[in-house]
């Protein structure tokens, strides 16, 4: 595992059990991607969250690591929701998130414990729209567009491009301005577990950050 080494609906109405199923993650990958991940990984993606409906996933840190020009871009980015993590040395953290549907797009909110100061909370939104179909609004105006691919264990979220919103105009940064090459991983580890791996890193200042969380379908 490498990894270890993340317009209206596209839906569908399924014979099956009557209820509605989610396409749109499906349709950013090649149909060989999308069959050739697990049925678990699939079933993740695969369900719809209707608005007000919530899905929810616990865990704990495996790993969080982060090298100087990490931990400065860490503090800086404390200013704007706090994305990236705050501390090294939380192995074994208790870690939450719960994903929501809201108009169309789903609230990701994730929560990190924490023995030396008050827990991390982390409120993101995906939203189905853009340049590649999917984009990570992280709050404050600063967005990510997201491309996604997939091999035979994990979806890879790849940030394409860094922007931010001004008086509702997007623009978009240079690659010079931006903290880095992103990528969100979603690694299944069977018997109902998979791993949340981030990867941050930058031609000049190397491996920023590297986290990875196990997490367990509730």
């Amino acid at each position: 595992m490498s990894a270890l080494k993340s317009t209206r609906l596209d839906l569908v109405k399924t014979p099956t059990n009557n209820g509605v199923k989610e396409l749109r993650f499906r349709n950013l990958l090649t149909k060989s991607e999308w069959a050739g991940l697990p049925a678990t990984t699939t079933a993740r993606f695969g369900k719809y969250l209707a608005d007000g409906q919530t899905k929810h996933y616990r865990g704990h840190v495996i790993n969080t690591d982060m090298n100087f020009f990490g931990k400065c871009l860490s503090t800086v980015m404390r200013l704007f929701n706090a994305p990236l993590p705050t501390e090294t040395d939380n192995t074994g953290a208790v870690a939450h998130v719960t994903v929501t549907g809201e108009n169309g797009a789903q609230i990701w909110n994730r929560k990190y414990s924490s023995n030396k100061s008050a827990a991390q909370l982390i409120s993101s939104r995906k939203q189905f729209t853009g340049p590649t179909g999917l984009e990570e609004m992280l709050g404050y105006g600063i967005g990510i567009t997201l491309k996604l691919t997939a091999d035979a264990e994990s979806i890879f979220f790849t940030a394409d491009r860094f922007f931010m919103t001004f008086f509702g105009r997007r623009v978009y940064l240079p690659a010079f301005a931006t903290p880095g090459h992103l990528t969100i991983t979603h690694t299944d580890l069977g018997n109902g577990n998979f791993c949340f791996g981030m990867t941050l890193t930058h031609r000049l200042f190397g491996n920023l950050v590297n986290q990875n969380v196990l997490f367990t379908d509730v």
